[in-house]
């Protein structure tokens, strides 16, 4: 289960950016030759190189750099530049790739911290699941997709049974490794397409995609049995409620959504704990 990751690079997009940073390289240095030595056009060359380097990482980057230099050195050669000795040519050459290298390379360094603060502001740091904000961004896009193939989406919402016993019996380290257990169960439990999130404390959300009643009811009682297996030996009495609003059709917003499976999860928990509920919009729930 995860989220959309920004920093995927589909393989016609790979494409489509190194042949137009090589169009632009080589159009660049045409330019150059054409306007002759006195026009100091080289600043052209780093735009190509920072978009490679923040789209495509070191290698596509150090290669968009020493072709720059090389059609650099060749429109100023052609075009007629000459210094005292070649000794200058060749350090004008090193100091020049060096130049367009290290900025390639500081762009790919910028990107890299870039995406792992944004990693890490979407991530919940103990259990690596999605975390509140970020399901929500994920499941409006999921939602969005489900509707307009016309495809149902159900959404559950998950709480650890007498959470806080377990923090008092076994200590907080303790209840850190159920969390940490129960997200592991609920990542194997969904397919690649559904979003799963730790939205605070003790609570999870699951949002299974393309998934109707039926669906759900496998992939619920497929994480109970999970669970209880994970939790057979010293768990402490570990369990779960869970409540689930199955929308066929015409999804509300995710927030409704959540306030829905909710109302769920507390009916799961006056009827015993330890089950779930769940409920297609506009009908009585079931358990």
């Amino acid at each position: 289960m995860s989220g959309h990751d920004s920093r995927a690079v589909t393989m016609r997009e790979r494409i489509v950016l190194l042949a137009g940073a090589t169009l632009w390289i080589a159009l660049t240095g045409r330019l150059d030759y054409l306007t002759g030595i006195e026009y100091r056009l080289f600043p052209l060359y780093f735009l190509p190189i920072c978009l490679v380097g923040w789209r495509l990482g070191h290698l596509p980057t150090f290669l968009a750099a020493w072709f720059s230099t090389v059609t650099w050195f060749a429109a100023n050669y052609l075009g007629g530049l000459t210094f005292s000795t070649s000794n200058v040519w060749v350090v004008n050459f090193i100091t020049q790739g060096l130049s367009f290298s290290i900025v390639g390379w500081l762009v790919v360094v910028a990107r890299r911290a870039y995406w792992l603060a944004e990693t890490r502001s979407r991530t919940d740091s103990l259990t690596s699941l999605l975390n509140g904000r970020a399901f929500t961004d994920e499941a409006v896009r999921t939602t969005a997709l489900c509707e307009r193939n016309r495809r149902p989406v159900t959404v559950a919402y998950l709480d650890v049974d007498d959470f806080k016993q377990v923090n008092d019996r076994f200590g907080h380290a303790r209840g850190d490794e159920v969390l940490a257990m129960v997200a592991s169960v609920l990542r194997a439990a969904g397919r690649e397409t559904d979003l799963v999130a730790r939205i605070g404390g003790d609570e999870f959300a699951l949002l299974l995609a393309d998934t109707d009643e039926a669906g759900a009811r496998i992939v619920l009682d497929r994480v109970r049995s999970n669970l209880a297996e994970a939790f057979r030996e010293g768990n402490g009495g570990v369990t779960v409620s869970i409540g689930a609003i199955v929308s066929p059709s015409g999804h509300p917003p995710v927030d409704e959504m959540l306030r829905q499976a909710d109302a769920l999860l507390y009916q799961a928990k006056e009827r015993g704990k330890n089950r779930w509920v769940s409920a297609v919009r506009g009908t009585a729930p079931a358990a």
